[in-house]
């Protein structure tokens, strides 16, 4: 007698009849037993992406079966079922910064066996950027998935003191977000009271043509490789005037052929001066560019001037090699104010070169930079011979600014200096004071002169409010965009600079 295999794991029973002519018919039975539970789930691990999704398992087996799965982010479909099958497992998006392993329990009836397979999820890609302690540019070649700017700016929320685009703020402390949402091709000024790593978790931004407005703008780099900053607006230099680093050193000035730029580096964001609209593209990573880093660590121990952070505001002043003839190679050119402090220097190699200097910190206590029009005094330091110069300069008046006084974004080119060896010296009283500060719009400000006359600019350097004052004067800025002020005072033959918060 032969008998088929029984698959299943049930016993089954079969019966054979055994007939013969003039006799009773005799039955018999065959029983057989059953096979044992098999079991096998393919394949053994999915490998998915970051956004969610679905896919799917194969089951083969020869009894019934249920499904658990104890992640949270992963769901199975169906929960259990019998003999061959598939079930469909569905994953959540995985928003965090790195991959993540889902176990998923298949089990045949009676507990055994069991089989576990995996579901490996990625991260959506990740950009890390090493954001410095005070002002700098901030930009990245993703598009964060979680795009609200407070989530964002969450990891750095101890470090970040205020983020600002050309015309929108983010300043925690004070609870003032007037930038919601994190764009494409956002490009910020940010600045953090110590070094902090930000890590942008998102897609990568798929337009590489940026846009740039006529006038300043700022812009992103949409790359993760540094850009040689010549190659990428060569189509375009004939309606460029300047680029140059938000918070540092960094000037790209064609006209004057100045680079001390070199490259656009990843993570960071520029000022650009165009005089009409343009667009450049960001290409793919072929040429082997490596990062230019001139900065604020760079320039510091060069000479015994104490030396503030750079801030976001600046005025670039363009150097030309017959105004430093003679003063030797090594030598060092400062800017400061009437009071001695020091808010720019550039070392000199006989060629031309460009000084940079910073403005007031509007959002600091101290003074750590030029007030908008503050007179500006030159030294030269001979570190040879330890020797210290006043200088004065003679300006190129065909430049936007032709004087020593500080503009915001102000572009000026020196043709010669004359050489003194006065000093510089003096200082200003303070004793005025602004209440409240911050405010909701009404402010008094108190200790000033019957002459006073009170200017109010905003972080662009714009007159927003102007008045004469008789003494005490409440001022009422209500309806203002909420942010960052400066209110200049003349009184007693002097100008006294205070910054106003209003909420």
């Amino acid at each position: 007698m032969d008998y088929d295999e029984n698959t299943a794991v049930t016993g089954r029973v079969g019966s054979i009849t055994f007939i013969a002519a003039g006799a009773m018919n005799v039955v018999v039975t065959v029983t057989q037993a059953g096979s044992d539970p098999e079991l096998a789930v393919s394949p053994a691990n999915q490998d998915v992406s970051a956004p969610a999704g679905s896919t799917i398992f194969n089951i083969t087996t020869n009894t019934d079966w249920t499904v658990a799965e104890p992640e949270g982010w992963l769901s199975v479909a169906p929960a259990s079922g019998s003999g061959n099958g598939m079930i469909n497992v569905f994953y959540d998006e995985n928003v965090s910064a790195s991959g993540r392993v889902g176990e998923i329990t298949v089990t045949a009836t009676g507990g055994s066996p069991e089989i576990m397979v995996t579901v490996t999820q990625a991260t959506y890609p990740l950009h890390t950027i090493s954001v410095p302690a005070g002002w700098s540019g901030l930009s990245s070649y993703l598009l964060p998935i979680n795009d609200d700017i407070e989530n964002v700016f969450g990891p750095i929320g101890a470090e970040l003191i205020v983020a600002m685009t050309m015309d929108e703020i983010y300043y925690p402390f004070y609870n003032i977000n007037t930038i919601g949402t994190w764009n494409a091709q956002s490009a910020y000024k940010i600045k953090l009271d110590a070094t902090a790593d930000l890590t942008i978790i998102g897609i990568p931004e798929e337009n590489k043509t940026v846009a740039l407005a006529d006038g300043w703008d700022m812009m992103p780099v949409v790359s993760d490789c540094p850009v040689d900053v010549v190659d990428l607006f060569a189509p375009v230099v004939s309606d460029l005037e300047i680029v140059k680093d938000v918070a540092g050193y960094g000037i790209y000035w064609p006209v004057m052929g100045i680079n001390t730029l070199g490259t656009l580096n990843p993570g960071k964001a520029y000022y650009v001066l165009a005089s009409n609209s343009i667009s450049v593209t960001f290409g793919d990573c072929a040429k082997e560019t490596f990062e230019n880093l001139t900065g604020f660590e760079n320039l510091l121990g060069l000479s015994h001037w104490g030396l503030t952070r750079p801030t976001p505001s600046s005025h670039t002043i363009a150097i030309k090699p017959e105004a430093i003839q003679g003063f030797g190679p090594g030598s060092i050119i400062g800017a400061f104010d009437i009071n001695g402090n020091c808010f720019g220097i550039i070392p000199l190699d006989g060629k031309a070169t460009c000084l940079t200097i910073f403005g007031d910190d509007n959002i600091s206590s101290e003074k750590d930079g030029f007030a908008a029009a503050e007179q500006i005094f030159f030294k030269l330091y001979k570190p040879s011979t330890k020797e210290e110069f006043e200088l004065i300069p003679e300006f190129d008046f065909t430049m936007p600014n032709v004087d020593c006084s500080f503009a915001e974004n102000g572009l000026s080119a020196i043709m010669g200096f004359k050489v003194s060896g006065t000093g510089i010296s003096g200082g200003f009283a303070n004793k005025i004071t602004l209440y409240p500060n911050p405010t909701t719009g009404k402010f008094t400000i108190t200790g000033i002169g019957e002459d006073a006359i009170i200017e109010i600019f905003d972080t662009h350097g714009q007159l927003v409010q102007g008045d004469n004052n008789n003494q005490e004067k409440e001022i009422n800025l209500s309806g203002r965009q909420p942010g960052i002020y400066m209110v200049k005072i003349f009184t007693e033959g002097q100008f006294i600079y205070k910054k106003l918060i209003l909420k």
